[in-house]
């Protein structure tokens, strides 16, 4: 799954980095994390109130409505990545 999800890297605070999410554009590596988890939660409140189909069906469009959260989950998980190599590359010195 590993492509070039960082944009651009914000080496002070690699949480900051701009990431690429395909189909959408830029956003910050920060900002898209808090989105994807506000969407599993909102999702997971709205079952956990009234655990009925149309609960699992209102949960289901709150999680992929305008169909980016696995292009989101797939940015974020490709960027954690890269920064994951190059923090080994600068504890290795390269």
């Amino acid at each position: 799954m590993l492509q070039e999800a960082i944009y651009e890297l914000n080496k002070n605070n690699p949480e900051k980095s701009e990431i690429l999410i395909q189909g959408y554009g830029r956003l910050g590596l920060d900002s898209t994390k808090k989105g994807a988890i506000s969407r599993l939660e909102e999702a997971i409140d709205v079952i956990k109130k009234d655990d009925t189909t149309r609960s699992w069906k209102n949960a289901y469009n709150l999680i992929y409505r305008n169909g980016v959260i696995e292009s989101m989950f797939e940015a974020i998980i490709d960027a954690n990545e890269e920064l994951d190599d190059l923090k080994i590359n600068d504890a290795q010195g390269k």
